[in-house]
């Protein structure tokens, strides 16, 4: 056998179309494997009750800290101005971000 008729066969198998067969009760026996509630009722993972002690602690950091760069800030130079407002904008995100998470206020 040449590589010619190599190059042949294998090219004839790899192009021929395999026979697909789907046996009887296949859909019947898939829709018993499948789960009776839907997928929207399965509970979502709540988070830790660490995770809001956690977070209060941050405000609560964030809000002293702010709190102790206030005084320096007011005419003084730009940076401890520019760091009391990133503070502040942390904090504030913080709230907003507690505010819209339901899963964390349990």
């Amino acid at each position: 056998m040449n590589d010619r008729d190599l190059d042949l066969k294998l090219t004839q198998a790899l192009e021929a179309a395999p026979e697909v067969a789907i046996p009887p009760g296949f859909a019947a026996r898939m829709a018993a494997m499948a789960p009776a509630a839907p997928a929207s009722a399965v509970p979502r993972f709540a988070a830790p009750r660490f995770a809001m002690w956690s977070v209060r602690a941050a405000l609560a950091l964030l809000l002293v800290t702010m709190v102790f760069f206030a005084p320096r800030a007011v005419g003084s130079s730009v940076v401890p101005l520019t760091l009391e407002m990133a503070l502040a904008a942390e904090f504030v995100l913080l709230t907003v971000w507690i505010s819209l998470r339901p899963g964390l206020t349990r």
